[in-house]
């Protein structure tokens, strides 16, 4: 895809091919498939080791931290991180949380003089997320890496201070300190803008995408930096105090393994993925696996023909799959998986000030990319209590608005990216069969999807993904 009036970075070498595996199958009922058509992990995935944290979950799949997060130990690594005398005035609260991190808000204190010679005090605030080690190491080395190339891309994404990819620290836990970005939380906002005002987020989302289209990848997958920072790294490429410990190093990231399906693999059975077929066909793993699970060991002749089922399902899409993706590479970019109400931060007056949540943020197809941000998908519409005529206006009204923004975010897109709109044509199909793969074991799509893939056979398409 073109890019027009944006500086474009070179791309970036590959890091490794994955062998592919042709469609060799036939299953009977109270048979095991002989082979899978999908490469499978060989090993157990690297989540599998970190007993002492990953089998402490709920009854919801919602971790127990084996401990909490000592503040008085924040305190004390921050200022350490920093190059802070220990008795700087610092104050840490508890900020925010969600299933696998938490905040925490930190407020230094510095004393300055101003211009009348009086003595005063500047005050920097920083976020601290605390992380729940799933994937040891990967998730913060990647999130700190995407922080600081969206940042250089020219997106208002967190600055990153310094961070621990390592939990064997004193805090016991990986962590990654970022300054606070101003602004407030457009969920809590978005009822109160004018509609002129939304438009302006729009328009601000829209700037945004078309910078991180601005560069091209030629793998599938998350980013790293190209340095070994299993230990903790500070960076003060921009001073916010005066130490000893400044240091200015630009890394080049790389595409390493995509995070998301780490749980169905570990670093020497996937790294980056060459080519989309590729990265579909890993999704399809695990259903494969709960296959063949099942007809080898199951002694339920309803488990034994559902399996069967899903089988032929699992197959129909896995020809698709190589049908619709012929091609061995693949042209990439970074794409924010969750560019929500809850990530983005404005002002008064609807400048986006901020975009959060750059763990969700991956080295993706540009058909992956041509999709509308979660903001434009369905999560503006204004859940009301009243129920009656009033509801159903105004759910008619939000749809209206809805179908206004979406029209005002492609033209906003195709004035930046040449070919957007035939991006996004060529792009609906494949990103439905990315649906497919995700959700053909699911009971209540199976039906849908088997449609979806017959009325393709018919060349009389019918959709499966409505935005």
């Amino acid at each position: 895809m073109a890019i027009q009036n944006l500086d474009v970075i070179p791309r970036f070498p590959k890091r490794r091919e994955i062998q592919k595996l042709s469609v060799n199958t036939t299953v009977t009922l109270n048979a095991v498939p002989a082979q899978s058509p999908i490469p499978l992990p060989t090993s157990p995935s690297k989540i599998m080791t970190l007993s002492a944290y990953s089998r402490e979950l709920s009854l919801w799949g919602v971790p127990r931290w084996p401990f909490e997060p000592k503040m008085e130990r924040i305190r004390t690594l921050v200022l350490d991180r920093l190059g802070l005398r220990p008795d700087m005035p610092c104050v840490v609260s508890f900020d925010s949380r969600t299933a696998f991190r938490k905040i925490y808000k930190i407020i230094i204190y510095q004393k300055i003089e101003l211009e009348d010679g009086r003595e005063g005090q500047k005050e920097r605030v920083y976020h601290l997320s605390v992380r729940y080690p799933l994937q040891e190491s990967d998730e913060t080395l990647s999130e700190v890496a995407t922080m600081k190339f969206a940042r250089k891309s020219g997106v208002p994404a967190p600055r990153v201070i310094a961070w621990d990819a390592d939990r064997r620290n004193r805090l016991g836990f990986e962590w990654i300190l970022t300054r606070k970005l101003e602004g407030k939380c457009l969920r809590d906002e978005w009822e109160k803008l004018l509609f002129g005002q939304k438009e302006k987020v729009v328009k601000s989302i829209a700037k945004y995408q078309a910078k991180l289209f601005a560069t091209n990848f030629d793998d599938i997958g998350n980013l790293f930096d190209e340095q070994d920072a299993d230990d903790y790294i500070t960076d003060y490429r921009y001073g916010d105090f005066n130490t000893s410990h400044q240091i200015s190093k630009e890394v080049r990231p790389f595409v390493g393994r995509l995070i998301s399906i780490a749980s169905i693999s570990d670093k020497k059975s996937y790294c980056s993925f060459p080519d989309s077929s590729s990265y579909l066909e890993a999704l399809l793993v695990p259903i494969w696996k709960k296959i063949f699970t099942t007809l080898r060991t199951s002694t339920s002749e309803e488990e034994m023909i559902e399996a069967q089922s899903l089988q032929k399902l699992v197959e129909k899409v896995h020809v698709k799959i190589l049908q619709i993706f012929p091609e061995t590479t693949v042209s990439t970019v970074l794409v924010h998986d969750d560019l929500s109400m809850r990530n983005i931060l404005i002002d008064e007056i609807g400048n986006v000030t901020g975009i959060l949540g750059w763990e969700n943020a991956m080295v993706m197809p540009t058909w992956k990319a041509t999709q509308f941000p979660q903001i434009l998908s369905g999560e503006y519409t204004p859940q009301s209590n009243t129920g009656g005529q009033e509801d159903f206006t105004g759910n008619m009204d939000a749809r209206i608005e809805a179908v206004r923004l979406r029209r005002l975010y492609d033209g906003e897109m195709a004035k930046r990216v040449v070919a957007w709109k035939e991006e996004v044509n060529l792009g609906k199909t494949k990103r439905e069969l990315e649906f497919a793969c995700k959700f053909s074991s699911i009971e209540s799509c199976m039906k849908e999807i088997e449609n979806w893939v017959d009325a393709l056979e018919t060349n009389v398409p019918i959709a499966l993904v409505k935005q």
